[in-house]
């Protein structure tokens, strides 16, 4: 017989994957040299996810500089690039929260073109853990 859940469990994610959210594949822009945001995506379970997202340098050979941040902080690698083609980038970034605001945030280092970013997604599922598990300690429910 399976175990009734209880309140105190809680219900996190886990990076696998399965999409869960996926922001619009249109293209988002900047020619700015200070960071964009780019890309946006409010989380609904605390945890770790996956994040995936495509960008690329146009224009000139330019450098141009891609982050994942958690309500405006930078939380995920820093990329510096100048590949004019798209490149996906996948990152798992744990400590997220109810209502926080996972985006990909841009910037032209140099020169006068673009930074361009496309099909911003979070992947994961979901997994009880017993209030005993500290949130950096996650471990599936068989």
């Amino acid at each position: 017989m399976p175990s009734r859940r209880t309140m105190q469990e809680e219900l996190v994610a886990v990076p696998s994957n399965l999409r869960e959210i996926q922001n619009s594949p249109e293209e988002s822009t900047t020619t700015s040299s200070s960071f964009v945001e780019l890309k946006a995506i409010v989380i609904t379970w605390p945890g770790t996810y996956r994040f995936k997202f495509s960008a690329r340098r146009a224009g000139s050979n330019d450098t141009t500089e891609v982050e994942i941040r958690r309500n405006g902080t930078r939380v995920g690698i820093a990329r510096e690039f100048n590949v004019g083609t798209w490149t996906t980038f996948v990152e798992d970034i744990g400590g997220w929260e109810i209502g926080d605001t996972a985006a990909v945030y841009g910037l032209v280092a140099a020169g006068a073109g673009r930074t361009e970013v496309q099909s911003f997604s979070v992947w994961g599922e979901y997994s009880w853990r017993p209030p005993a598990i500290p949130a950096g300690k996650i471990t599936k429910a068989s």
